[in-house]
């Protein structure tokens, strides 16, 4: 009696599928399925130049409000931030201690963020 080797055979249907070239036909098929793939680009670039108003608006706003703090808070503000000084070449210029100029520092911080809070609610 001959046997068969055919899909309905005992022996083929214990064959576990990852082995064997059904296993690298199965991969390859998948990873050619993903090369047939083309991609598009579906949205244009955005081209459009940003609009520089509102910082600039913005930055004037500040300005204003540095211009009506006290002397040496707007010295040691615009020392620091504009010039880029640390404290203690700010407290050489001005002639007082690092603490002062760290103190002036934050009391004049806190009141341009007490008046940027109020004229945004405006």
């Amino acid at each position: 009696m001959l046997t068969s080797a055919g899909p309905r055979s005992p022996r083929w249907s214990t064959r576990r599928r990852t082995s064997g070239a059904w296993s690298s036909t199965s991969s390859c098929s998948w990873r050619r399925k993903w090369a047939r793939y083309i991609p598009k680009a579906d949205v244009e670039p955005d081209t459009r130049q940003p609009d520089h108003a509102e910082a600039h608006a913005e930055r004037s706003a500040l300005l204003a409000e540095v211009v009506k703090l006290p002397r040496r808070q707007r010295a040691v503000l615009v020392l620091r931030y504009y010039e880029g000084m640390s404290d203690a070449q700010i407290a050489e210029v001005l002639g007082c201690a690092e603490t002062t100029v760290r103190g002036y520092a934050f009391r004049g911080l806190a009141a341009l963020r007490i008046e940027m809070k109020s004229a945004e609610l405006r």
